[in-house]
């Protein structure tokens, strides 16, 4: 991290006119100076963390379309697995009436009476 410009000697001859002696107004200096380097961000930091934050997210965007295009993938698997099992039991347990023999009814050996005709007024 880059350090913002303290002029060091005019601060502690600052401190030294207001009543510091030499060496409280070097150790405040020096204090004040430690915390600007560790804790002061530059306008150059803050664009490298701008930058890295963009990239992360791109990252972020990129992975999120793979993910979509898997989850797509594994749905239309999951449909095509119903289809095919369904078609597959229909298959199985369907049994179409023989050629030329009506349907055996409720295997009674009791036909159903024809419905009443639809009485017009």
């Amino acid at each position: 991290m880059a350090v913002a410009a303290f002029d060091t000697y005019a601060a502690a001859k600052t401190l030294r006119e207001a009543g510091f002696d030499e060496r409280q107004a070097e150790a405040a200096v020096t204090m004040v100076r430690d915390a600007m380097t560790e804790s002061v961000a530059t306008k150059a930091d803050l664009a490298v963390a701008v930058a890295d934050l963009k990239a992360d997210m791109l990252t972020l965007k990129t992975d999120m379309l793979t993910l979509k295009a898997d989850m797509l993938k594994v749905a239309i698997g999951i449909v095509v697995a119903n289809v095919t099992l369904t078609v597959a039991l229909v298959k199985r347990f369907h049994r179409p009436p023989a050629r030329g023999r009506e349907p055996e009814g409720d295997r009674t050996g009791l036909t159903q009476p024809d419905p009443p005709p639809i009485m017009r007024l």
